[in-house]
């Protein structure tokens, strides 16, 4: 009656609308039958999102593992307190974890299986904001508490209770039940206006000049100027920070250093660089959008790689080892955004393979997986890439921009194109993406059709790459129109920024 749904195939891989608040299903497992467990325990195994119409597709999916052979012994997990720090916007919030033992029957035999506590997360709202890597230290009696302070509390009319949530997972990954606890926020914590932090970045000079591009630098600026001229009156934001890396600028150390001030950490940004020193740590009321227009790559992996200003010095055009560990991974991406507290996060990527940030085999969940991707879900963000994991973004010489770029900036915004899903004389942070994702293909066919070129960012077409002891292979344009993807992980209960309004006469 509340338009919930399950599906399920015979083999158990499971697909439904809600992995966090799925209510009445469980699994029944022969060798403990009297303990029915949540469906969504076992989702690294099972659960395979979009499973009916892939069904539907006939897609044929890989084999899966019995549950039978998993430790199924969900931990222990427990909101103990949340407390307010004297009277100011931050909580420190109490989390009591246990291993546990249940008998299951192991050949005919009852057998005790045990499960120790690893990886645990916070949530506030459905967004991370606390985190315990890897397996927990448990005392003798199988026990640990765990506390994390400074959390912040959003200062915004409409909030007036949050909701606190942890999990971990067991020895096979198994996920714990969730844990949910409410609080309601002090009276006197009066609202603040947020924050909008814009960073741009575009490379059109490399230290190897084999790689440099037209128009990524540009891209980087059309953003920065059409975010600052439509942003702050349309959003309520009482200021926006903006600040652009270009070619030299746009290297990994300078990107890290303003995260890390994002993030809270007492650096100092390089004076070079506009407006860094304006950075201050993020807030639930922040928004933080972040652009990339350059080169990208994917590895066999499936790690996606943005190539920065610093991938090294060379004659040829060749992704190799050495260039890939000077180049800007998904994954360290993931680390430096891990402690951004904004309660709004964008990232979009103007580059080849660009849905492979999130990772290619990623599912979208609670999970205990690492990458972009899983930090993406846990924080509520949306990711915009240009391309799928498999194909290239294009630039083009009579547009003078990217592809999605052009899109974005000047069909959405300055023609104001945007205003689409429903035309109501304004753009919503969430309509001018999914612009992006429905103008491209478009706008390809039209820069197709008149006879202009376009290049690649990343290969060139029918560029063979040498990959080292991967030997070689050709990458060519896969599908006849560049496709971008929108991934949106938002949950939290809020309403949605505006970015642009009707410019006046």
């Amino acid at each position: 009656t509340d338009g919930s749904w399950v599906i399920t195939d015979p083999a158990g891989r499971f697909d439904t609308a809600d992995l966090e608040e799925i209510q009445g299903v469980h699994w029944v497992m022969p060798d403990d039958p009297l303990t029915p467990v949540p469906i969504e325990a076992f989702m690294k195994e099972y659960y395979e999102p979009g499973l009916l119409p892939r069904i539907l597709n006939g897609e044929t999916f890989p084999p899966i593992r019995s549950l039978l052979s998993l430790n199924r012994v969900q931990p222990v997990v427990k909101i103990a307190a949340v407390q307010r720090d004297n009277e100011r916007d931050t909580v420190t919030v109490t989390v009591e974890v246990a291993k546990a033992t249940r008998t299951m029957l192991r050949n005919g035999q009852p057998v005790p299986v045990t499960t120790g506590v690893h990886d645990l997360k916070l949530f506030r709202d459905g967004q991370l904001v606390g985190f315990k890597e890897g397996a927990l230290l448990l005392d003798e009696s199988g026990k640990a508490t765990i506390t994390f302070t400074d959390i912040r509390l959003p200062r915004q009319s409409e909030v007036k209770t949050v909701e606190f949530a942890a999990y971990a997972f067991n020895d096979d990954g198994v996920k714990s039940p969730t844990h949910r606890t409410p609080f309601t926020l002090p009276a006197d914590l009066t609202p603040v206006p947020g924050k909008a932090y814009l960073i741009t970045i575009g490379v059109n000079r490399y230290q190897n000049p084999r790689w440099n591009l037209n128009y990524a630098a540009p891209d980087a600026e059309i953003i920065r100027r059409m975010l600052e001229a439509r942003l702050p009156p349309a959003s309520g934001y009482r200021e926006l920070i903006s600040i652009t890396l270009t070619d030299e600028q746009a290297t990994k150390a300078n990107l890290k250093s303003l995260l890390d001030r994002l993030a809270g950490q007492q650096v100092t940004p390089p004076s070079a660089i506009p407006n860094a020193d304006r950075l201050r740590q993020a807030t639930p009321q922040d928004l933080l959008i972040l652009s990339f227009s350059g080169h990208g790559y994917v590895d066999e992996r499936g790690i996606f790689y943005a190539f920065t200003h610093d991938i090294g010095v060379g004659t040829d055009k060749t992704v190799t080892p050495d260039l890939l560990s000077r180049a800007l991974s998904s994954d360290e991406l993931s680390q430096w955004l891990r402690n951004v507290d904004a309660g709004n996060m964008v990232m979009i990527v103007d580059a080849c393979h660009s849905a492979a940030t999130v990772g290619e085999r990623f599912k979208p969940g609670p999970m205990g997986s690492r990458g972009l991707g899983q930090l993406a879900y846990d924080k509520g963000m949306r990711i915009l890439a240009a391309s799928q994991a498999d194909d290239v973004a294009l630039e083009s010489n009579r547009i003078q921009h990217g592809l999605l770029t052009y899109a974005l900036a000047r069909d959405g915004l300055e023609a104001f194109q945007a205003d689409f899903q429903p035309v109501d004389q304004r753009i919503a942070l969430r309509e001018w993406l999914a612009y992006g994702v429905d103008r491209v293909p478009k706008l390809y066919e039209e820069v197709r059709s008149g006879q202009v070129s376009t290049w690649g960012r990343g290969e060139d077409k029918g560029f063979v790459l040498h990959l080292g002891d991967a030997g070689r292979r050709s990458l060519t344009k896969r599908n006849p129109y560049q496709t971008p993807a929108l991934f949106d992980f938002t949950r939290q209960r809020r309403a949605e920024v505006s970015i642009a309004l009707p410019a006046t006469p």
